[in-house]
C-alpha cells in the first residue's frame, strides 16, 4: 500500500494469500478494511513503545549513536 495508495481490494487479498470475498466477509469495503489496518498498526507502535520505553529516562536528543 506504501507504494500505491490506490491498491484495490482485489491486490491486498492477493497478497495475503486470500480470496477478495474473504476479506469482504470481514470488512464492509475497501475503507473498512484501510481503518483496521491503520488502528493495528497505532496499536503495534503504541505497544512497541510501551515495551521498550523507560518512562523514568527521558528521551535525549540527539540520539546517542548505537
Amino acid at each position: 500500500m506504501s507504494a500505491d495508495p490506490d491498491t484495490t481490494v482485489e491486490d491486498i487479498a492477493r497478497a495475503a494469500g486470500v480470496a477478495r470475498r474473504t476479506l469482504y466477509g470481514h470488512f464492509a469495503n475497501r475503507d473498512a478494511l484501510l481503518e483496521a489496518l491503520a488502528d493495528d498498526a497505532v496499536r503495534t507502535l503504541r505497544q512497541a513503545f510501551i515495551d521498550g520505553g523507560h518512562p523514568e529516562e527521558p528521551p535525549t536528543w540527539p540520539w546517542p549513536a548505537s
